[in-house]
């Protein structure tokens, strides 16, 4: 009996343990880090020198420049009126 209570209290300190690891997690940022700055980030193709930086900070080659073709995460309507307040 005292076996069972110990098992409990050792899954519950893993699951409250995870749960920190989780926070953890959650103050990192999710977005993913481009290793490899020579290759388009959405088909890995090479791109070398001629590759385009998009403004969310990652490398693209000709067809997937655009922010409708990358699905880009920046915020584009935010940057423009902060422009104009100034």
């Amino acid at each position: 009996d005292g076996e069972g209570g110990g098992a409990d209290s050792a899954s519950a300190s893993a699951s409250a343990s995870a749960a920190a690891g989780d926070g953890e997690g959650n103050e990192t940022p999710s977005r993913p880090v481009q290793k490899n700055r020579k290759r388009c980030f959405k088909c890995r193709k090479k791109v070398g020198l001629t590759g385009f930086r998009c403004r969310c900070d990652y490398v693209f080659c000709g067809l997937h420049r655009y922010a409708d073709a990358h699905e880009c995460d920046f915020d584009y309507v935010a940057h423009d009126r902060d422009i104009l307040s100034k």
